[in-house]
């Protein structure tokens, strides 16, 4: 009777280390994936910082171009165009009533 139960007890004992690790390389299947997934996240990060940081320096690089007079004409007018539509909302919002007043000397300083 002693055997039996010595016997049983190890059964139980050996069944529970199994379910304990299935559960484990459950969760360090759940824990892989999660890095995964952390990994690529932080990889769109940085790229979106590197486009971002790439727009600011086109953005700069065109400023410095047009105060140098090195854009070509089709770019500065659509430039002014922008900065155009840009003062005219700006001075909606300030509430100006004298928006065409504003930007048509041509000085489409920010």
């Amino acid at each position: 009777m002693e055997l039996e139960y010595e016997r049983r007890a190890r059964d139980d004992a050996e069944t529970e280390k199994t379910e304990l690790e299935a559960s484990l390389n459950h969760l360090k299947m759940i824990l892989i994936k999660e890095l995964d997934k952390n990994d690529e996240l932080t990889k769109q990060w940085d790229e979106a910082l590197r486009q971002r940081e790439e727009a600011g320096r086109l953005q700069r690089n065109t400023a410095i171009q047009m105060q140098k007079g090195m854009m070509p004409s089709f770019v500065s007018s659509s430039v002014a165009f922008a900065l155009f539509l840009f003062h005219k909302c700006r001075n909606k919002i300030k509430g100006d009533s004298k928006n065409e007043q504003d930007c048509s000397n041509g000085d489409y300083i920010l």
